[in-house]
């Protein structure tokens, strides 16, 4: 009889620390699934963040593409006007001494269209670099954005594998 108590005292004992190391490991479990919910979260936060900053960068790219289609419609009357200054001073020289005066006006009008011309290309210019200035800004926070996505996954691939490398053990 009494051997039949040590065997169902050793059972019990034995069941007791299973039971005692299956809690235990169910409670690291638990512990690694909120850390682990906790960096998805701040994965998807990371991600909405980059999100709107690439929204942002593809808006100022599309400024950056109207900005360039506005300065080469500036080009193109900047070479008209330049056309018709040659045409201007070829016909000046042909025209006896009444008609320069008329031509000097015609050119005079043509070198102030030149010059409003080139203000209006600085401003275009000056939205330029301000426009790259931001996307640059835009692409810096991206960059910031991945760097800490990277390190994320890197965290949680080290605890993905410290717990698939963790023996299951068994007592019985």
């Amino acid at each position: 009889m009494s051997s039949a108590v040590e065997e169902l005292t050793t059972g019990i004992k034995i069941i007791s620390d299973n039971s005692r190391q299956t809690s235990q490991s169910s409670s690291e479990a638990r512990n690694a699934a909120i850390s682990g919910r906790q960096l998805m979260q701040q994965c998807s936060t990371e991600i909405n963040q980059m999100s709107v900053i690439i929204a942002d960068a593809t808006q100022k790219i599309e400024q950056l593409n109207v900005r360039s289609t506005d300065i080469g419609s500036i080009v193109e009357t900047i070479s008209c006007i330049a056309e018709q200054t040659n045409l201007l001073a070829l016909n000046a020289i042909d025209l006896t001494v009444d008609g320069v005066n008329s031509m000097i006006g015609d050119i005079a009008n043509s070198t102030e269209q030149q010059g409003l011309a080139s203000n209006e290309i600085s401003a275009n210019l000056a939205q330029l670099a301000r426009s790259a200035e931001e996307i640059h800004s835009a692409l810096s926070q991206t960059a910031t954005a991945v760097h800490g996505l990277r390190r994320m996954a890197g965290y949680m691939n080290w605890l993905v594998g410290a717990f698939s490398r963790r023996p299951v053990q068994q007592r019985g």
